[in-house]
């Protein structure tokens, strides 16, 4: 995956109406969230919102949002731009104009579908994933970008772009993202969380005992069935001998609720 640069400079922003104008309504957001500015990678943007002009229902939402919105001079690079859909008709618009302007499937699997970097991507080391419309038990992937961003597990990456220069995003994410903590709004899986923490505390962020506390609730009040069900595949998975469709079938334990 590429990953972006740039640091706290901020780049020109881009006097285009067609690019700069809102991608969902963003006049009224609703309580438990608010509006930030976009503070860097406008560039990025720009070209993200160009390729996909005309396509519409869809959401830059995540990592990307979170490191362009960083009130962090030195904010976390993000690994690849996530484009989420209202529905599968305008997933099929994001897709299909992505291919018919060349570019190529990385890798693909019943979550997303990743892109070769292609033209200006390759030479800015930028990926961008879409993400595969779906409501599957408490995993919500589609409807609107609150319904989108409501079902992501940390303050500082339920925050999505509405325009150039603007995004929604969780009522606390800026001071969570100036602090750098994670504040826990949804779990799925507390095993599956535990990985994304260790993940975003390589990028330098904190969890306190309260947040991880959580956790332990969260697990006590899984089913028997659940935890034998997920217990055994993580052996398995760490003595080395799980199927790939074991592996899958932990992997979507982990994911739906």
């Amino acid at each position: 995956m590429g990953v972006f640069y740039g640091g706290g400079r901020k780049e020109n922003v881009y006097d285009s109406e067609s690019i700069s104008r809102s991608l969902v309504p963003a006049n009224t957001v609703p309580h438990g969230w608010s509006k930030v500015p976009v503070r860097r990678g406008h560039s990025i943007i720009r070209r993200v919102f160009s390729h996909l002009r005309g396509a519409g229902g869809y959401y830059v939402c995540g990592g990307f949002a979170r490191w362009a919105c960083s009130p962090n001079d030195d904010a976390a690079p993000a690994g690849d731009v996530d484009v989420f859909c209202k529905d599968e008709t305008a997933y099929t618009r994001v897709t299909t104009i992505l291919d018919y302007q060349g570019f190529k499937k990385k890798h693909e699997s019943d979550i997303a579908i990743e892109y070769e970097p292609f033209g200006w991507f390759w030479q800015h080391k930028i990926q961008l994933q879409v993400v595969k419309p779906r409501k599957q038990g408490k995993l919500v992937a589609m409807g609107t970008i609150y319904d989108v961003l409501g079902n992501f597990d940390f303050s500082v990456v339920r925050i999505g772009l509405t325009s150039l220069t603007e995004a929604v995003a969780d009522a606390t994410f800026v001071e969570d993202e100036q602090k750098r903590v994670l504040r826990i709004r949804e779990i799925h899986c507390p095993v599956g969380l535990v990985g994304r923490i260790a993940k975003y505390a390589k990028k330098g962020y904190a969890i306190s005992g309260p947040e991880t506390y959580k956790l332990f609730t969260d697990w006590d009040g899984r089913s028997a069935d659940y935890k034998a069900k997920l217990g055994g595949f993580v052996q398995k998975a760490n003595a080395g001998d799980i199927t790939d469709n074991e592996k899958n079938e932990m992997y979507a334990l982990m994911r739906i609720d």
